[in-house]
């Protein structure tokens, strides 16, 4: 047995600018709305809407018809602007938590597409974290400290530096992906990070030396 499709409702075109003032003339001219429908082929509640229009927004003294569109409402927003704020505050606060477990904190349901919008929005994406060494409080104070003393060094000095490049390649070792959400600007953050620390490992680590 074939299924039946149910017929969608077609779709009426928009008047233009032309067919909206000839229906104001003709109502000026003592025509009733009956009579403009089936003299222009527009429906009797849209001319009866457009002269309508015509009367609260013409200018007074003005003998130029107003033909602009109706104002259109948007479609209303899934979520409250304070839900919009708490759901940018959630994803900052759990930057690695997935958005199937983001929108089960918000008191209204939506997709993860449409929450994935709004974080676009507010300029966070899901990204995948940097890789970078664990550095203790410590490190962090000595390394800001090399540099500090190093800042107003020349091109000369720099020039006595042997600067090194290395890669490592691991054996049976697989890395998953982690993703965090967050902003341009913030791939450095100590929460968008990915750190690594010493295992036992197999690896074999290349290095270049070069002085320039």
């Amino acid at each position: 047995m074939t299924a039946i499709k149910p017929i969608s409702k077609p779709k009426r075109a928009e008047t233009t600018e032309v067919q909206r003032s000839v229906i104001i003339t003709l109502h000026g001219e003592g025509y009733p709305f009956a009579k403009i429908a089936e003299k222009t082929g527009v429906p009797k509640s849209t001319c009866y809407s457009i002269v309508k229009r015509d009367k609260d927004n013409r200018k007074p003294g003005s003998l130029v018809p107003y033909t602009k569109n109706a104002s259109r409402k948007s479609r209303p927003e899934k979520l409250s602007l304070r839900e919009r704020r708490f759901l940018v505050w959630i994803a900052r606060r759990c930057r690695r938590t997935v958005l199937n477990q983001l929108i089960k904190f918000l008191p209204t349901s939506i997709t993860r597409k449409t929450a994935r919008k709004y974080l676009a929005k507010a300029g966070i994406h899901r990204r995948r974290a940097k890789r970078k060494s664990f550095l203790k409080k410590q490190h962090m104070v000595n390394r800001l400290k090399w540099c500090k003393e190093r800042k107003s060094w020349t091109l000369e000095d720099w020039g006595d530096i042997i600067w090194t490049d290395e890669s490592r390649f691991e054996v049976g070792f697989h890395a998953g992906t982690c993703w965090v959400s967050r902003a341009a600007g913030e791939k450095e953050l100590p929460d968008c990070l990915l750190p690594s620390f010493k295992s036992g490992r197999t690896s074999v680590m290349i290095c270049q030396f070069s002085r320039e």
